[in-house]
């Protein structure tokens, strides 16, 4: 892994922007120093956040409910530093210009949920993943 210690300026991408790169938004938020800036876009933005995002993520006291998802069209790509990646999907957006990327492929929470209880679970493991990713990302900056 690459030392980011003048990556100030992240960007948490994901097809629809609507789970993955939105929790990762909201504990980066969180956990980063706050002279970090952090976005979260997607290719084809979904209408809404995930409300099972919603849910797990002020589980643990984050309130990522007036989120609304965005396209890359909508970041100002200029100031971009690092482009952080969840998607697993051969969809996953490509960032346009040159700039550090890292690839957290995760699979989409949404895909695995059957039932209310499966759904949940599945958002919370990604939720929780996507925390360790962060912590780790914390110490690189």
């Amino acid at each position: 892994m690459v030392a980011h210690a003048t990556m100030k300026n992240i960007l948490f991408i994901c097809v629809y922007n609507a789970a993955r790169s939105q929790m990762a938004d909201g504990w980066a938020k969180k956990l980063l120093p706050p002279d970090v800036q952090v976005w979260s876009a997607g290719s084809s933005p979904a209408y809404a956040v995930s409300a099972e995002a919603v849910k797990v993520m002020a589980e643990v006291d984050i309130d990522i409910s007036k989120n609304r998802p965005k396209s890359i069209d909508d970041i100002p790509m200029e100031d971009i530093d690092l482009v952080i990646k969840l998607c697993a999907e051969e969809q996953c957006p490509i960032f346009p210009r040159q700039v550090a990327c890292e690839s957290w492929a995760m699979p989409d929470p949404g895909l695995f949920a059957f039932t209310e209880k499966g759904a949940l679970q599945a958002f919370r493991e990604t939720r929780d993943a996507i925390r360790q990713k962060i912590e780790e990302l914390s110490g690189r900056l």
